[in-house]
């Protein structure tokens, strides 16, 4: 009788599990993130810090904090040959929001492990 009820737990833990990850797979599958080497890189402008602003502060449904993958920033010169420091300050707070979204995820982590 103990090696029927062993055999259904095994079985029970099976189905779970394929639940789970498919449930898991759905919930990716709205990740707006982009990785790095899966998808084009993000191109920003230093002329344009209203554009990267705004693609910086889209939430993924998933993480919370959007990773924008590889970063090409190309610092672009008004016509008196002055640069748009703002780009600077906005890559400075993605920068801590990265770093600060990783050491999160970390801590959730630890924690289910304990």
């Amino acid at each position: 009788m103990s090696t029927k009820l062993d055999s259904l737990n095994r079985r029970l833990a099976k189905v779970e599990k394929a639940a789970a990850d498919k449930v898991e797979q759905e919930r990716l599958a709205t990740c707006i993130c982009k990785r790095y080497g899966e998808s084009a890189p993000t191109i920003v402008f230093s002329s344009e810090p209203g554009k990267f602003e705004a693609e910086m502060n889209r939430t993924c449904p998933v993480h919370g904090f959007r990773h924008l993958g590889h970063l090409i920033v190309f610092r672009c010169a008004d016509h008196r040959g002055r640069y748009n420091t703002r780009i600077d300050e906005l890559m400075a707070e993605y920068d801590a929001r990265r770093k600060a979204g990783k050491s999160r995820v970390k801590l959730e982590h630890d924690n289910q492990e304990v």
